[in-house]
């Protein structure tokens, strides 16, 4: 009986966990593919208004406009002074941006990357390096900037939802901003839909029951006291001798 009353009366500690008035978190995923034309969603009409497929992918989604801009620039003119200087005149670095590792322009994905200018090198030895972009196959590109399923850095629901489809949860988290890779070779974008409102009915129902189950064991404790307060004094008459 005591355990009962302790546990109505710590009912606001338990009952938000029971989730009985709370809005749920949608995740839901789309497919992302690689054809003649780059890569690009299965299902463009599902993704998220300016989406990006990654975040790694400059000018796959309405984002990144000044890099966008600048990559088909560089695109144009083939390569672009960078200020930097090798020694070596055969050097070249991959991924040169910190921000993105490939770019997407006119249905090709592009690798950014640097090339060292052999034919100008300077007084003092040293030869200038040069922004680049160079072509390579979608494939190779979707795989590097996604992340494997059972990574550690992809939440448990995030996981889940790119495995079965939509989801829903309690807990909000933020997918990563790059397709997910699944066992079988398959890539998704898991993207997490606003909640919905909460029903002001169900909620106010709820707080109302918790209160009351509050009260409940507060009663119910106060009847306890009072049962345990009451002794009965036993005494014993007899031959002390004995």
């Amino acid at each position: 009986m005591g355990l009962v009353a302790v546990a109505f009366l710590v009912a606001p500690l338990w009952m938000p966990a029971l989730h009985l008035a709370d809005s749920q978190y949608r995740y839901e995923r789309v497919e992302v593919t690689t054809t003649d034309a780059g890569i690009e969603y299965a299902a463009p009409d599902a993704v998220p208004p300016g989406a990006a497929i990654s975040d790694q992918i400059a000018c796959s989604g309405l984002l990144r406009i000044r890099p966008c801009a600048f990559e088909r620039l560089l695109l144009e003119n083939e390569t672009v002074p960078s200020g930097w200087y090798s020694t070596n005149p055969s050097s070249n670095l991959n991924r040169f941006s910190d921000e993105y590792r490939y770019v997407l322009l006119n249905g090709t994905v592009y690798e950014t990357t640097t090339v060292t200018n052999s034919s100008a090198q300077r007084s003092d030895g040293l030869y200038p390096v040069e922004l680049a972009l160079d072509a390579v196959p979608p494939e190779t590109a979707l795989r590097d900037i996604s992340r494997a399923v059972a990574s550690h850095d992809v939440p448990p629901v995030v996981a889940e939802t790119a495995r079965t489809g939509d989801t829903a949860s309690y807990r909000a988290v933020v997918p990563p901003a790059t397709p997910i890779r699944l066992s079988n070779g398959s890539y998704y974008r898991v993207f997490r839909r606003p909640p919905e409102d909460v029903d002001p009915i169900a909620e106010g129902m709820v707080n109302l029951a918790t209160v009351a189950a509050s009260s409940v064991g507060f009663v119910l404790l106060v009847r306890l006291r009072h049962r345990v307060d009451v002794t009965i004094d036993v005494s014993y008459v007899g031959d002390s001798d004995r």
